[in-house]
């Protein structure tokens, strides 16, 4: 069965799906800020200002091979939304068709990434301080994209789960991952561990929970035998991966630099601030995030059912996402600078002007985050891809300039007219599909 559009089967959205989603949301959120706020002040102590500056780079830098798991679990959900019949066996073998073609859709993606690891100068820009020795750099970033890689099945589960209206193993993977992570850093800490082992455990800790879910994912890999997955050869699923995986790297070259360009401009310490303001807004973004599999489904019914109720549920939970999200921005902005201040001891300082603009930029880029979930279909995928990369690619230029302009705040001024644009021009070109999802039946 082909994946255009989202109008194939019915497929019901109960409340309970929407309230299970919105409470894992908010387990997500309070559980990573609990991880974040105390994996910080122990990196901090640590490994001072100028060390959490380089762990913040590297991280950013695995964040590449993360947008793989970020399109498989798009992926998957987008598949199995349309599968209201699904047996559990169904479930996995789209679980593993999405891994395999995003696997497959991120070859080029992989191959920058091992030149990048061995082949460019990457201490000058990633370590200028030599926090790092030399000759631990390459292995402690190959071993960091290693660890993103392995949390690829485990996202393509989450996908499936979350769409059907399963939150347990995703709650499971967050307690599970933080738990781990957590008492990795605080081990690191009181061994005086150098700064390579803080870096691999904040890069397992950006792969929560998909990397936990993983280990629950290879326990059915047994069950698929090599050419026995029609879903995987189903050329609508390869179509939706590799267009998943456009967006999810033009989303990570428009930040996914940005740590790199002001190490090398300003220094480690502004790295250092710009990762700390850039982790607590992803924080408070974390409601966005973890909705998304709700609007799939409340748009995807409103889709299969064109009735005025599914329409008006459609606004209604759109609406709600974002007020929540704009209270939880605006929370983020007021304690921010106070914050940082408590976790660092007072190493690490954020201004009211940081603050907010990486919340204005946080905003932005939830609405684009809605604005593509509620229009994931075939043809919607492909016009996020079209608006998506060129703008990234623009961004990623003027991050460079403005930071040499404006300090650290210049990317976030950057990536925030970059979210703005990319959201006009999608609402425009998709206003068709936004009005069939919005004003369903009428």
């Amino acid at each position: 069965m082909g994946l255009q559009g989202l109008t194939g089967r019915r497929f019901a959205t109960s409340r309970r799906h929407l309230s299970d989603g919105l409470a894992s949301s908010v387990l997500s959120t309070v559980l990573g800020a609990a991880g974040s706020l105390v994996r910080i002040p122990l990196t901090v102590s640590a490994l001072g200002a100028a060390g959490y500056g380089v762990v913040s780079t590297i991280s950013s830098l695995s964040g590449w091979i993360y947008t793989a798991s970020a399109a498989a679990r798009q992926t998957s959900g987008a598949a199995i939304a349309y599968r209201t019949d699904a047996t559990s066996h169904t479930e996995t073998q789209t679980t593993w068709a999405a891994a395999r073609n995003t696997l497959r859709a991120a070859t080029g993606l992989l191959i920058v990434a091992m030149l990048a690891v061995f082949v460019l100068p990457l201490s000058s820009l990633v370590d200028p301080t030599g926090t790092i020795p030399t000759w631990a750099l390459v292995p402690t970033l190959a071993t960091c994209c290693a660890i993103a890689l392995f949390g690829i099945p485990g996202a393509a589960l989450l996908g499936v789960a979350t769409t059907r209206g399963r939150f347990g193993i995703q709650n499971i993977s967050i307690m599970a991952g933080v738990t781990g992570t957590v008492t990795l850093t605080a081990v690191a800490a009181i061994m005086d561990a150098p700064t390579a082992v803080f870096c691999m455990i904040w890069v397992a800790s950006l792969g929560i929970p998909a990397i936990p879910a993983t280990f629950w994912a290879l326990r059915s890999i047994g069950s698929i035998r090599p050419g026995s997955n029609p879903i995987s050869a189903d050329p609508s699923v390869r179509s939706i991966s590799r267009d998943n995986m456009w967006i999810s790297c033009a989303s990570q070259l428009a930040i996914g630099f940005d740590l790199v360009i002001i190490t090398a401009i300003v220094g480690s310490v502004a790295a250092g601030t710009y990762g700390l303001v850039t982790r607590l807004a992803a924080i408070a973004s974390t409601i966005t995030i973890g909705s998304l599999p709700v609007l799939l489904r409340v748009a995807g019914e409103a889709r299969a059912h064109q009735c005025t109720t599914s329409g008006k549920s459609t606004r209604r939970t759109v609406a709600a996402v974002l007020a929540l999200q704009l209270v939880g921005i605006i929370a983020f902005v007021a304690v921010c600078g106070t914050a940082a201040h408590i976790l660092t001891g007072n190493q690490i300082s954020i201004s009211i002007s940081l603050a907010a603009t990486a919340g204005a930029w946080a905003l932005l880029d939830s609405i684009r985050r809605c604005l593509a979930a509620i229009t994931s279909t075939t043809d919607g995928l492909r016009v996020w891809r079209q608006i998506s990369v060129p703008l990234s690619i623009a961004n990623a230029l003027a991050s460079v300039i403005l930071t040499m302009e404006l300090g650290m705040i210049g990317p976030l001024v950057a990536s925030a007219v970059a979210c703005a644009a990319i959201a006009t021009l999608g609402a425009y070109r998709l206003r068709k599909e936004l009005a069939e999802v919005f004003f369903a039946g009428r």
